[in-house]
């Protein structure tokens, strides 16, 4: 799983993302927002599930289920932080991603 803040959630930001970390044959499991939608046209395998129907697509098995429950996870840290300044939102927001990606150790509770 990759995760990068971004202002803009367009096609254009999104592929270029895309492109700078994910080599081209890759298989990227999406929802169905649009920025999306041309993924299978510059070189990677693109499969979606559409959560206006479903969470886990019933005949592929596809879902961003991962992502969604880091996001969840990672906005209830960050809200706990009540009146979160704007210029700090970055720093926590990569201090949660790496508290979700480590809550199984020990070693951190």
């Amino acid at each position: 799983m990759f995760i990068e803040i971004v202002s803009n959630r367009d096609k254009q930001t999104l592929e270029e993302i895309i492109l700078r970390h994910v080599l081209p044959g890759t298989t990227v499991w999406t929802d169905s927002w649009r920025g999306y939608r041309n993924l299978a046209n510059i070189g990677y395998v693109h499969r979606t599930v559409n959560h206006s129907q479903n969470f886990v697509d019933p005949i592929s098995g596809v879902h961003t289920q991962r992502i969604e429950s880091a996001w969840s996870h990672i906005k209830r840290l960050i809200k706990k932080k009540n009146g979160l300044p704007g210029e700090l939102w970055d720093d926590h927001f990569f201090e949660a991603l790496w508290k979700w990606q480590r809550k199984d150790d020990t070693r951190l509770t």
